[in-house]
C-alpha cells in the first residue's frame, strides 16, 4: 500500500512539473527523473500514462472541458493578411473580392496609389496541427503490427534486458576496437 500512495505522490510531482511552464521545455520523461521516477522507468514514459494516478492526475490539472475549449479554438484559428489594391477600386469592390474567397477585411487604408487592406483569413498551418492532434489524443492513427517493426527482445521485461545486457558488455570489452578516424 505504500508503494501505491508513493506512486500516487510522484505521478502528481510529474504531472506538476510538465504543466508548470505550460508543457514546453519539459518532456515527460524529464518530469519523470524530476518526480524520482528511475531512469529505466522514466525512459519508457508511456508506463506511467497507463496508470489510474496519472489520468486521474492529468485530468485535474488539465482538465477536459479546457483542452477542448483551446482545441476547438485552435481548429477555427485565423490569421491576419496584407494585400494591395489600385487606388481605382472602390471600398465594396475590394471588400466583394476578399469575402469571396472567405476572408474577413479588418481595415482598408486608401493612399494616393494604392488601397491595403488587411483581412482575417484562416490559419490552415494550425488548423492541421490541431487535427492531427486530435487523431493523436482519440487513436484515430492506427498502425498494424505489420506497419511497426518489432525488435527480437520486444517481449523482455526489464531486468532480462538489463541481464543481457551486462552478459555482453564482456563481449564488448575484448572486441576489437575501431579505428580511429
Amino acid at each position: 500500500m505504500a508503494s501505491a500512495k508513493k506512486d500516487n505522490i510522484r505521478a502528481k510531482s510529474a504531472v506538476q512539473k510538465m504543466v508548470a511552464n505550460g508543457g514546453k521545455r519539459r518532456s515527460l520523461a524529464q518530469a519523470m527523473r524530476e518526480a524520482g521516477y528511475s531512469e529505466s522507468y522514466a525512459r519508457n514514459p508511456q508506463k506511467i500514462k497507463g496508470t489510474k494516478a496519472w489520468q486521474e492526475y492529468l485530468e485535474e490539472y488539465i482538465p477536459d472541458e479546457e483542452v477542448a475549449v483551446a482545441h476547438k479554438a485552435l481548429l477555427g484559428a485565423q490569421r491576419v493578411n496584407r494585400m494591395e489594391f489600385p487606388a481605382s477600386m472602390t471600398d465594396d469592390e475590394i471588400a466583394e473580392i476578399i469575402a469571396s474567397s472567405g476572408r474577413t477585411v479588418l481595415v482598408l487604408k486608401r493612399g494616393k496609389t494604392s488601397v491595403s487592406v488587411a483581412f482575417a483569413e484562416p490559419d490552415f498551418t494550425t488548423q492541421v496541427r490541431a487535427i492531427d492532434l486530435a487523431y493523436k489524443v482519440k487513436g484515430l492513427y492506427k498502425t498494424s503490427e505489420a506497419d511497426t517493426p518489432q525488435s527480437e527482445y520486444a517481449h523482455l521485461s526489464d531486468d532480462q534486458l538489463h541481464t543481457l545486457i551486462e552478459q555482453y558488455k564482456g563481449f564488448f570489452k575484448h572486441a576489437n576496437p575501431l579505428p580511429s578516424l
